[in-house]
């Protein structure tokens, strides 16, 4: 069963509309509880179904980005032998059960600087900068509810974005509004998910436009990801990452000025392998050439 609540207080005071479907049934069978876990996360191991070496835990918006990372990793000398688990969730929840379950996860990877406050064996390290976009589904899509171009998107007084499939909002979004067209808007929790505290900032230096918010206590940038395009969802803020690989069948707005700098820290000598990879390719420069190619901004 889902709750709608309407003119929810939030932000220092700050009133928007926002509708907050609560659906629990759902949260339910979204999410897969690993091997002796209390906190249901979605996992997928690899190779599968192996007993894992490696337990990382990924904020949602870098989990395909980690798949990939992985699948370079067990082929490179480094991964020889090895199985990784990719647990993926909210930088908030993930970073709360570690900190109340020591050693649950081998190393964390975070959509903010969250990592500088968890105990590891090695530092904190910038592994990515991510771009927060707010996108909506073309024609060609197949989604049920779509939109136009950057016009149903972003409006600014004396700019015509008609036919613009993609903007670039370089500095803060000031001077900037959101028309009726995007609505409803899909939008992570920002109690827990940074990508979601950034629309909250975005929309706050517009003014606070009157848009209808979709969200659900909780939830993290992947689910706001796959709300947008039906029921009613007509865009959604997001990673970049994201809808990297789907660019034909989007048209989004990108706000450089509210770009997240990604923390990653390896928590157990467990991960001592998959760290000492991911350094490499640091420092070689591989690593920048391979999240740019997934639409992160280098290090």
């Amino acid at each position: 069963m889902c709750a709608e609540l309407n003119n929810f207080p939030i932000f220092g005071g700050y009133m928007k509309k926002i509708t907050l479907l609560i659906c629990m049934a759902a949260l339910v069978m979204l999410f897969t509880a690993p091997a002796g876990f209390s906190q249901a996360f979605k996992c997928a191991t690899y190779p599968s179904g192996s007993t894992p070496t490696i337990k990382i835990a990924v904020a949602a918006n870098f989990v395909g980005t980690s798949s990939l990372t992985v699948q370079n990793f067990l082929v490179s000398t480094y991964g020889v032998g090895e199985v990784v688990q990719i647990c993926q969730g909210s930088t908030g929840a993930l970073a709360a059960y570690i900190q109340a379950n020591p050693g649950a996860f081998d190393m964390f990877f975070g959509a903010d600087t969250t990592a500088t406050q968890l105990s590891g064996v090695s530092p904190a390290f910038i592994y990515a900068r991510g771009l927060p976009v707010l996108f909506g589904y073309t024609a060609n899509s197949g989604k049920a509810n779509t939109i136009t171009d950057v016009s149903d998107l972003l409006t600014q007084s004396g700019t015509s974005f008609a036919n613009v499939l993609s903007y670039n909002v370089t500095g803060y979004a000031t001077g900037y509004s959101i028309p009726s067209s995007a609505n409803d808007i899909a939008i992570a929790d920002s109690s827990v998910a940074p990508y979601g505290q950034a629309a909250e900032d975005i929309l706050d230096d517009m003014g606070n436009p009157p848009v209808t918010l979709v969200s659900s206590p909780g939830q993290d940038v992947s689910a706001a990801f796959s709300a947008v395009g039906n029921n009613g969802v007509n865009s959604g803020f997001v990673s970049k990452a994201q809808i990297c690989s789907i660019f034909p069948i989007v048209t989004y707005v990108q706000f450089t000025g509210y770009t997240l700098t990604q923390m990653a820290r390896q928590l157990t000598t467990a991960a001592t392998p998959l760290y000492d990879y991911i350094q490499s390719q640091i420092t070689s420069g591989a690593w920048n050439t391979f999240i740019s190619l997934n639409c992160y901004n280098p290090i």
